[in-house]
């Protein structure tokens, strides 16, 4: 019986599930004294159009937590095999623990009712995590997302994005709104880094489909990403859904710079054609001239080191002697 017992302190493992919108907790006790608890809750989808169905990323937020004695510098393995729609994709965890955000490995789907923007979070249901450490044996230990039991403050049916002769026409409806005060419409250009372009007043409280439409200005060449997000009145703010457009018209902007927002003040200039000479001239949000450049015999990517004065620039481009486009960039 001593033995018995032994073995059950030796190999404890307790799971734990909290009761917030789709968040999954694991404790894990290592016989050298120490406790790793482990939080991991979907907040994101980055999906795109791909043929006849649609590819997606999730976007995972996960806490991890050291107690007790003995912590180690690093486990020796720490992953995670989320499960969405059926599907189950790995994605990696810092070995030494904190908090921040991941990304899983693609999943691939058909159209749901005829959208890639219908794919969201709330179709995940597992993350099982993988972990070994000093004290704490290898093993694949099941996590169950538990679902907020509150109403969704909008209940989405429908987004997309399309282009038309104005620029791209931003579209989505909604089966019931509480306490919604205000929606925001955010732009990217590689699914990571968003920033906001539109503010869209909400209705309140609603149990009507209500439609919402915008026209924002034309899209980067190639892929775009928007991001529909929702706060309420109290200030809390939710993701509800990202799609893609894939820009090739005449109107589409012909280039690309990110990322944006930019942490080292560099941005990557990438034009889908090769030009003789690109010039770039950033300016302040206040409309000072603070530098011009010329790329001679420039390829698809070129990097622009944005002035150390300012937070926020506003970035005009040539292509040889043709505009083609400026844009706002920010510094984190």
């Amino acid at each position: 019986m001593k033995s018995f017992t032994y073995l059950i302190t030796l190999f404890l493992i307790t799971l734990s599930l909290t009761c917030n919108n789709a968040m999954a907790q694991c404790t894990f006790v290592s016989t050298n004294g120490y406790t790793v608890t482990i939080s991991i809750q979907p907040v994101n989808m980055l999906v795109t159009p791909n043929g006849g169905g649609c590819v997606y990323k999730t976007e995972l937020q996960y806490n991890i937590q050291f107690s007790g004695n003995n912590i180690p510098a690093s486990l020796f393995t720490l992953q995670g095999n989320l499960t969405c729609y059926g599907q189950n994709r790995t994605y990696d965890l810092p070995n030494n623990g904190g908090a921040g955000t991941t990304l899983t490995a693609n999943f691939s789907g058909p159209f749901m009712n005829g959208n890639c923007g219908n794919y969201n979070k709330n179709g995940c249901t597992l993350a099982n995590i993988i972990i070994q450490g000093p004290g704490i044996p290898y093993q694949e230990v099941p996590c169950a997302f538990v679902q907020f039991p509150n109403p969704l403050p909008a209940e989405l049916i429908d987004f997309s994005a399309h282009e038309n002769s104005n620029g791209v026409a931003i579209e989505w409806s909604t089966a019931s709104e509480r306490d919604n005060d205000y929606f925001t419409v955010e732009h990217s250009t590689d699914g990571i880094n968003f920033m906001a372009i539109e503010e869209v007043k909400g209705a309140g409280d609603s149990k009507e489909l209500i439609n919402y439409s915008i026209t924002l200005s034309a899209p980067n060449y190639g892929i775009n990403y928007y991001r529909l997000k929702q706060t309420n009145y109290d200030g809390e703010t939710t993701n509800l859904s990202t799609i893609s457009l894939d820009a090739k018209s005449s109107g589409s902007k012909q280039y690309t710079l990110y990322p944006n927002p930019s942490s080292d003040r560099k941005v990557t200039l990438v034009v889908p054609d090769s030009s003789e000479q690109i010039t770039y001239t950033v300016y302040s949000v206040y409309g000072q001239k603070l530098e011009s450049n010329t790329i001679v015999n420039s390829a698809n990517k070129n990097t622009i080191e944005l002035p150390l004065s300012g937070s926020t620039f506003i970035v005009e481009i040539f292509s040889g002697s043709t505009f083609i486009g400026k844009e706002f960039v920010v510094v984190n």
